[in-house]
């Protein structure tokens, strides 16, 4: 388990994540990047509760790599 209150790099494996940061303009939102099955990946979190993914499940095998704070997530991201 990784629990950080500002950005993270690093390498934890993992199957979920919960943003529950608070409504702050600009930085409520988590950049995720992540690698599954050689390949990388990123996904916007929104904070909770939402209206947007603010809790995500992933298969076995998925490896956590960088968390970044940031403003909206936009379509797509």
């Amino acid at each position: 388990m990784v629990k950080t209150k500002g950005n993270w790099t690093g390498s934890v494996s993992g199957q979920s994540i919960f943003n529950n940061g608070i409504a702050h303009p600009g930085a409520d939102h988590i950049q995720l990047t992540y690698a599954y099955q050689g390949h990388t990946y990123e996904k916007c979190v929104h904070y909770n509760p939402g209206p947007e993914e603010y809790k995500l499940d992933f298969a076995e095998g998925v490896t956590f790599t960088k968390a970044t704070w940031r403003g909206e997530c936009g379509p797509g991201k």
